[in-house]
């Protein structure tokens, strides 16, 4: 834990390297339940009490940019669920260092918000997204909503919160007979597409012995089925897939 309060120098990592960055997760409640994030029952949800307000974040977010932090990413759970977000990021806008103001998002209630984010100071979104296949996304999600995600993002496109990049889970014997379709997105709209591996959690080590795809398999499998898109925007990391998984919000002391 580092204490924000009263510190002057710039934080660094045990390398000496500035620490600019900073992750928010402003709830840990979904409205997916995706096979390799939790259960479909959800989980223990954290009591609202014990979530720090808006006010609480700007102050914490205030303290650390006098320390060098620069850039901040909304998260959750799935942080659109969390009502008046556009108030956050109007607080986190108006703070003096802040110059980056990102957010990850499930997408499904991006299309209604989108415009209003963007104009209160939103930059950017991430938009997790696994397949392009309505029977496929309700059967990874235990959810509908393709439709409602794509709206989201071409609403995102709109409204100018691009970079919109995709993050795309890829799981073996699931998904991975979709890269070209993911590469062919990239020339319909205005996107970047990720490849994330099902890395080694607690909750999705069982997933990962089923579908897990090392990077490397990925790259050379999408090099082999997207030749002809040579021109597509696509990278593929080792990001954890529990990066979608709900991210313990902040908390009140």
């Amino acid at each position: 834990m580092i204490d924000l309060i009263g510190r002057t120098e710039p934080l660094v990592d045990a390398f000496r390297r500035p620490i600019t960055y900073l992750r928010i997760s402003v709830t840990d409640r979904c409205n997916l339940r995706c096979v390799y994030c939790m259960p479909e029952a959800g989980l223990a949800w954290i009591p609202k009490p014990a979530i720090l307000s808006y006010e609480e974040i700007a102050e914490i977010v205030h303290a650390a940019a006098t320390v060098g932090v620069s850039s901040i990413r909304l998260t959750g759970g799935e942080p659109l669920i969390r009502r008046n977000l556009e108030r956050l990021v109007t607080m986190l806008h108006a703070i003096p260092g802040i110059d980056d103001i990102a957010l990850s998002t499930n997408g499904l209630l991006l299309a209604d918000q989108a415009a209003g984010l963007r104009a209160a100071g939103l930059d950017r979104v991430n938009v997790s997204l696994d397949t392009l296949d309505p029977d496929r996304f309700t059967a990874i999600a235990r959810r509908p909503g393709l439709d409602r995600v794509l709206a989201g993002i071409d609403a995102a496109i709109a409204a100018d919160l691009g970079p919109v990049k995709i993050n795309c889970v890829l799981m073996r014997g699931t998904n991975d007979d979709e890269l070209e379709a993911f590469a062919a997105l990239t020339r319909q709209r205005a996107v970047h597409v990720r490849f994330i591996e099902v890395m080694p959690c607690t909750r999705t080590s069982r997933c990962r012995r089923r579908h897990g795809y090392r990077p490397t398999r990925c790259l050379n499998a999408w090099a082999a089925s997207v030749r002809s898109h040579r021109s597509s925007i696509c990278t593929a990391t080792a990001l954890p897939a529990c990066s979608r998984t709900p991210e313990r919000p902040a908390r009140s002391a």
